[in-house]
């Protein structure tokens, strides 16, 4: 059963991404015990909204088509490509309508801004956001083996 959080999530992600759908991405929706999600997908790329995950983490998650096997927050993106922003663009222990709507809106304009640069990046914007990613890896190892 959806609430009407939850409701206004999916609302929301559609209303704040149609320039997806204009772009040709194929939209789905899901949802289950512990989190929703809407997909918007081309022969580009792959977007994913989510909320849930016990911590009401709101999250906007990148699959490019040419590395089908990793993926990346639009907030790894933004930072990689030295665009990071002062608005949410994801956040956690989202408990009201309000908190929700700002950082969908946010999520949705940094993503329709930088999109073409999304699926045209140059690779040492990979390389950058997997380091980082190694860098704290090896920082949490370090503290906790």
């Amino acid at each position: 059963m959806t609430t009407s959080l939850e409701q206004f999530f999916f609302d929301q992600v559609h209303k704040a991404n149609g320039f997806l759908v204009d772009a040709g991405c194929e939209e789905t929706d899901e949802q289950s015990e512990w989190q929703i999600s809407v997909e918007y997908e081309n022969e580009l790329i792959r977007v994913r909204h989510t909320f849930g995950d016990r911590d009401s983490l709101f999250n906007t998650i990148i699959r490019l088509k040419e590395e089908e096997n990793r993926e990346y927050g639009l907030w790894e993106f933004l930072d990689a490509m030295g665009k990071r922003t002062e608005k949410k663009i994801t956040d956690n222990l989202i408990s009201d309508e309000g908190a929700l709507f700002a950082v969908i809106q946010n999520s949705a304009d940094h993503l329709k801004e930088n999109l073409d640069l999304i699926i045209h990046h140059d690779e040492k914007v990979l390389v950058s956001m997997d380091s980082a990613r190694d860098k704290v890896r090896k920082a949490w190892e370090a503290k906790w083996k």
